[in-house]
C-alpha cells in the first residue's frame, strides 16, 4: 500500500471527511490530490494531516511497511537467538546474501552484529573477515550525522570493537542530541539499552571515566523514567565498584544477590558472581 493510499484508508475509518481533515492545514484539494494521485505534499503537511488522527509517524511507518517490518523483526529475533549458540556459517552466509539482494545495510548490520558478536564469544572465526566488518560498522557509523535507531542499535551491539574515547564522544556529540529530537518510547529503550553496556564496558575495562559518564546518565534515567533495569545495574555497578576499590562487603552482596534472585534478574545475579572478589 502507498502512503497516500494508507492516509485516505485512515481517515475514512476515522469518519473524517478531506474538508474536516484538511481545515487549518491545506487546502481540501491538495489532500484530494494527494489521496487520489499521490501528489506531492511536504513532511510538515503529511505530519499534520497524521496529527490530526492521533497517529504516529512510528505506526504509520508501521502500518505501511507491515509486511516488510514483520520480515525484519523475525530476522532480527533470529539473529538474536543465535548469538547464544555457536558460529552458523550458512546463517551469516544467509544475512550477507540478503543484503548484496537488496543493498540495504540493515541486513549487513544484522551480519555485522552475529558475526562480531560470537568472534567476541571466543568462536574461532577469520580474522581478515572480523577486519573487515569492523571496517565497514566504523565507516557506516562515522558517516551519518544524524542517528536513528538502527544506528544506535548497531553501535550498541558492537561497543566492544571501539575504544573508549570514541563510546563517549559518541555519547556526548550524537546519542544525547537523539534525544532532543525525539520522545519516542521505543528510542528511550534503546538509549537505556546502550547505556547499560557501556556502563558494562567502562566497567570491565576499568575506565573510570566512563563509569562516570554512563553511571551519571542510568540515575538520571532511573530517576526521570522510573527505570527498575536501570536501578539494578546502578546497584550491582556501584557495588562491584566499590569491591574492586577494596571493599568486601558480604552483607551487602547477599541481599543483592536475593533482590535480583526475586526479581528473576539471573544474568545480574551471575554477573555479579563472576566479578564479585571475596578477600581473606
Amino acid at each position: 500500500m502507498e502512503q497516500n493510499q494508507l492516509l485516505r484508508k485512515l481517515r475514512i475509518e476515522r469518519k473524517l471527511t478531506q474538508q474536516q481533515l484538511s481545515t487549518g492545514i491545506s487546502t481540501r484539494t491538495t489532500l484530494n490530490s494527494y489521496e487520489h494521485d499521490g501528489s506531492k505534499i511536504s513532511f510538515y503537511i503529511l505530519s499534520q494531516y497524521l496529527q490530526r488522527m492521533n497517529i504516529s509517524f512510528e505506526e504509520f511507518e508501521y502500518m505501511l511497511n507491515d509486511d516488510n517490518f514483520n520480515f525484519r523483526k523475525k530476522l532480527a529475533n533470529q539473529t538474536r537467538s543465535a548469538l547464544d549458540s555457536k558460529f552458523d556459517p550458512e546463517f551469516a552466509e544467509n544475512l550477507l546474501s540478503l543484503y548484496h539482494e537488496n543493498y540495504d545495510f540493515y541486513f549487513y548490520g544484522l551480519y555485522a552484529q552475529y558475526y562480531l558478536v560470537r568472534w567476541f564469544k571466543k568462536d574461532k572465526l577469520e580474522d581478515d573477515t572480523i577486519d573487515e566488518i569492523k571496517d565497514n560498522v566504523r565507516n557506516y557509523l562515522d558517516g551519518i550525522d544524524t542517528w536513528g535507531r538502527f544506528e544506535l542499535s548497531l553501535f550498541s551491539n558492537c561497543l566492544f570493537i571501539f575504544d573508549q574515547n570514541y563510546i563517549n564522544f559518541q555519547f556526548k556529540e550524537t546519542i544525547v542530541y537523539m534525544k532532543l529530537y525525539s520522545d519516542s518510547s521505543n528510542l528511550s529503550g534503546d538509549r537505556l539499552k546502550f547505556v547499560i553496556n557501556a556502563s558494562i564496558l567502562a566497567y570491565t575495562r576499568n575506565d573510570y571515566e566512563g563509569m562516570t559518564i554512563f553511571l551519571k546518565e542510568l540515575r538520571i534515567i532511573a530517576q526521570t523514567s522510573n527505570s527498575l533495569e536501570a536501578r539494578v545495574v546502578i546497584k550491582v555497578l556501584g557495588l562491584l565498584n566499590a569491591n574492586k576499590n577494596g571493599s568486601d562487603n558480604q552483607t551487602e552482596k547477599d541481599k543483592l544477590l536475593r533482590t535480583l534472585n526475586y526479581l528473576d534478574e539471573k544474568g545480574w545475579a551471575n554477573f555479579l558472581r563472576k566479578h564479585y572478589i571475596t578477600r581473606d
